[in-house]
């Protein structure tokens, strides 16, 4: 009985020493995170979180065998969990190519992957808003779903030289006949992350002006088009007419927060190629 109360007292005061470790712990790093939010002056609770992480990731071992490179840029003190060993294009086109690639990693090995590489930069889309408060959409017969669609006007670069700002100016007027007074970048996203490089990158066009391009797009077969209010937009949104991602971004976007849409980014703040 003696025996057994006295194992018992070490182990309580074993765990009771280890409570007050994992404690004192918690206190300093509490401690820190208030010292770095009292220091910084308008740095976002995001941007000092980060930087506590940072902090504290300096104690974790360093991996070994892996790459350090990483996309991942609201995380970059964590290296990424493969690395690339042979890529091999098997298709290739204008707009995109079809690469097989090889990876390896320390958890599954070796493995291989078809990934749809974006060629000449990002696509692009545009949502205009005319002076009568009116955006233009067209009416496209998509092949790949068999199906209508109801887009924004959208495209590729003709070159790697074409900027995307460029693009939406000239898809503007190609698809709905139009200029616009001013055109700026509101969102930049990945298509589809799990196979493909594809950005897209959507720009809103205000102080709309009609042209007329029928001799310079000549050879554009111009689409039906239609004019709806930002309100009958976001309704076709919510009863599923409109399915095209991009077009449901920027009408989420304009219906949601339509003083947000115009930024500060002028032409040559167009997003960096990849």
């Amino acid at each position: 009985m003696v025996e057994e109360t006295a194992s018992k007292s070490v182990q309580c005061g074993f765990e009771s020493h280890r409570g007050h470790r994992q404690a004192r712990r918690e206190r300093s790093w509490r401690a820190f995170f208030h010292r770095m939010l009292s220091a910084v002056n308008g740095t976002s609770r995001f941007a000092l979180y980060t930087m506590g992480n940072r902090q504290m990731s300096r104690r974790q071992p360093e991996r070994t065998g892996m790459s350090k490179q990483t996309y991942r840029r609201f995380d970059p003190w964590r290296s990424t969990p493969i690395h690339e060993e042979a890529r091999e294009t098997i298709v290739g086109g204008h707009y995109f190519n079809i690469d097989r690639v090889s990876f390896a990693s320390p958890t599954v090995g070796h493995f291989e992957r078809l990934i749809l590489h974006k060629n000449n930069g990002d696509s692009v889309g545009v949502i205009g808003l005319t002076k009568d408060g009116r955006v233009p959409l067209i009416e496209q017969y998509r092949i790949p779903v068999h199906r209508w669609t109801l887009e924004i006007p959208a495209g590729h670069a003709i070159d790697k030289n074409e900027k995307p700002v460029d693009v939406a100016r000239r898809k503007l007027a190609e698809e709905v006949g139009y200029k616009a007074g001013v055109m700026t970048q509101f969102c930049r996203f990945i298509n589809t992350p799990s196979y493909s490089t594809q950005h897209t990158a959507l720009y809103f066009a205000y102080d709309l002006e009609p042209i007329d391009e029928r001799e310079q797009y000549a050879n554009e077969a111009r689409a039906q088009v239609r004019f709806l209010t930002p309100q009958e937009c976001y309704d076709l949104v919510l009863n599923g007419t409109i399915l095209d991602a991009k077009s449901i971004i920027a009408i989420q976007r304009l219906y949601m927060a339509p003083n947000n849409m115009i930024g500060v980014s002028p032409d040559d703040e167009a997003p960096a190629r990849d």
